[in-house]
């Protein structure tokens, strides 16, 4: 085996995961902190069963769901309605309240309510009802998700009207981006809904590879909060617990973006950033404004719900803690399991309660030989000077890491004896 180990650049750009943790200054006459109910976002659009295991798994941390139940574009000429198949007679077991989401794509009016584009939102909020009542369920709210320029909030405003005529049983409530609050327009159009959502993270598009990117910016979220209570208006806060691949060019230049894990056509020269919301960060803005205490903030909705196999997103045990007000640590352990008695097998154990990015290296300390060797999942192993074995991160995907309460297997190693095994693990600074 080479001797000389390499120096590996992963790359892995974890922009809110690394560095020092977000603090906000307490004012000195803090009030004492009040917790706040939590819901999950739904947005799967495929209901299977490690969804539903999901569910049953949070329901009793959670207040509320808010359930993805159709997507529409009312553009004319793009005109389409995508009616998400939810499995509402399972959500009708829940002792959870549950409501839906209508998302709506970019659209500029006309905004009347005789409008096609009127008509086909309308259409789509009866059959979802429809469908909802039919399996025994009955939402607690109609939430609509409308991606609306600022321009255009006046128009917004007269569909809200709309959809509370015709729907006046249902609590109508909206999603709201922080921008909206200095538009005169936007006390208007809460004023006529029932309640509504602030959506405090997104991923503006970035131009090249070197500017950085943020999900979730913990203090002007604060500030958001503090500026939303000032309205006098119910609101909720939206946080998230997703992340983006980022994909760029040789050039440096953006090309695209994924949110589940998959590299759609990616070429091998493609540059890949991993963004992640941070957990530790938003758990301690969370406290700040607990202690804030908005008397119109009502609650915080995550978006979205830990699922098994969802890559960019956090461990539900993360979440868990966080909505609990438990504190979150990290810690990786090396473990090494004998299916044979000259064999060993190397695990990586994160028995912490956030997802650990930065490359690990674990180091083997015996007496003997070693007759064979190698990595698995990205990982090689080498000797180095002192004939100790170095297993290290060489080849990772752009969205690996160890896992919140899961073990991964790195390396297998072969004896020619029965052999006492010492492990270190270690994080690598590159």
């Amino acid at each position: 085996m080479n001797r000389k180990i390499k120096r590996i650049a992963i790359f892995s750009f974890i922009l809110i995961m690394g560095g020092v943790g977000y603090q906000l200054t307490r004012r000195p006459q803090a009030r004492e902190s009040v917790a706040l109910p939590h819901e999950c976002y739904i947005w799967q659009r495929v209901w299977n069963d490690d969804l539903r295991e999901s569910i049953q798994q949070a329901k009793a941390d959670l207040h509320g769901l808010v359930v993805l139940a159709a997507e529409i574009d009312v553009r004319p000429g793009d005109e389409k309605q995508i009616i998400v198949p939810v499995d509402y007679s399972f959500l009708s077991t829940l002792s959870v309240p549950a409501g839906i989401a209508i998302r709506i794509n970019p659209y500029s009016g006309p905004f009347d309510q005789d409008a096609p584009a009127m008509r086909s939102i309308r259409q789509v909020i009866e059959t979802v009802l429809e469908k909802a009542g039919g399996a025994g369920l009955e939402p607690v709210e109609v939430q609509i998700d409308y991606d609306c320029a600022e321009s255009k909030l006046a128009g917004y405003r007269q569909w809200i009207q709309a959809i509370k005529q015709d729907f006046p049983d249902y609590p109508i409530v909206i999603t709201a981006l922080p921008s909206w609050m200095n538009n005169r327009q936007f006390k208007k159009l809460v004023r006529d809904s029932d309640g509504y959502v602030l959506q405090v993270h997104s991923l503006e598009r970035p131009t090249t590879v070197d500017e950085e990117i943020v999900l979730c910016d913990p203090k002007c979220s604060v500030e958001w909060v503090r500026q939303a209570d000032r309205l006098g208006m119910p609101f909720r806060l939206a946080l998230p617990t997703y992340g983006y691949l980022v994909a760029y060019n040789q050039q440096g230049q953006f090309t695209g973006l994924s949110a589940g894990g998959s590299m759609p056509g990616w070429s091998e020269n493609t540059q890949i950033k991993t963004v992640l919301s941070d957990p530790k960060k938003i758990a301690a803005m969370i406290q700040e404004i607990q202690t804030i205490s908005p008397k119109n903030l009502s609650g915080v909705i995550w978006f979205r719900l830990p699922v098994a196999g969802d890559q960019l997103n956090w461990q539900w045990h993360t979440l868990q803690r966080i909505i609990q007000g438990q504190p979150l640590n990290e810690n990786i352990e090396v473990l090494l399991e004998w299916p044979h008695p000259y064999l060993a097998e190397v695990y990586l154990v994160n028995s912490g309660d956030v997802d650990v990015t930065d490359a690990i290296t674990v180091r083997l300390e015996f007496a003997g030989d070693c007759l064979a060797a190698d990595g698995v999942l990205g990982y090689a192993v080498q000797e180095d000077q002192e004939r100790r074995l170095l297993i290290y991160a060489e080849n990772r995907l752009p969205f690996q890491r160890l896992r919140s309460q899961e073990k991964t297997k790195i390396a297998w190693c072969r004896f020619n004896t029965e052999t006492e095994v010492k492990a270190n693990v270690q994080k690598d600074l590159q």
